[in-house]
């Protein structure tokens, strides 16, 4: 028993760094979670689309719009001022 129990282990331990590499190295490809980039569109109509279909789906408490000046305000303490 003891015999599987350290081979889960060692399993684990191998597992655990093959996807700690993996999640360093994402960050240097240039990977950030989020909606793509897009070109063209008015970002102010499709929020507004967004949180049209968002109120009208149920279980929904609340949706607010947030302007450009505090999303900015929202992620300044993770990219700085330098990215927004």
């Amino acid at each position: 028993m003891s015999f599987l129990a350290c081979l889960t282990l060692g399993a684990v331990t191998l597992g655990a760094r093959r996807l700690a590499r993996l999640a360093a190295r994402r960050p240097a490809r240039g990977h950030h979670p989020g909606a793509p980039q897009s070109t063209g569109t008015d970002i102010e109509t499709e929020a507004a689309k967004a949180a049209s279909i968002a109120r009208q789906t149920s279980g929904v408490a609340g949706v607010e719009v947030l302007s450009a000046k505090e999303n900015a305000a929202l992620l300044e303490p993770w990219l700085g001022t330098a990215s927004i």
